[in-house]
């Protein structure tokens, strides 16, 4: 059936009816996309945070290990007790 017998039988109303769900289809297809493309800078967004809280926590651990290695001899009370006299008190 072509659109010209469409036409001829109910005064074009299907065509119209067709485009406008063409339409419709299209706007929702494009708000879809528009929300795809928000979703996926959320995600990356979201794994950029991931890698900066991981990087951050290594560099936390790893200086919490250094200062708990310079830390050492001041937790012994026996060193604790030998460096007193070369303590600088303020």
């Amino acid at each position: 059936m072509s659109i010209d017998m469409v036409n001829a039988e109910d005064g074009g109303r299907t065509v119209e009816v067709a485009i406008e769900y063409i339409t419709r289809l299209e706007h929702e297809l494009a708000a879809t996309r528009a929300e795809l493309c928000r979703k996926d800078d959320q995600v990356k967004s979201l794994s950029k945070l991931v890698d900066l809280f991981r990087i951050t926590w290594r560099s936390c651990y790893k200086y919490s290990r250094e200062l708990e290695g310079q830390l050492a001899p001041l937790l012994n009370p026996r060193t604790r007790q030998e460096m007193l006299p070369y303590t600088v008190y303020s």
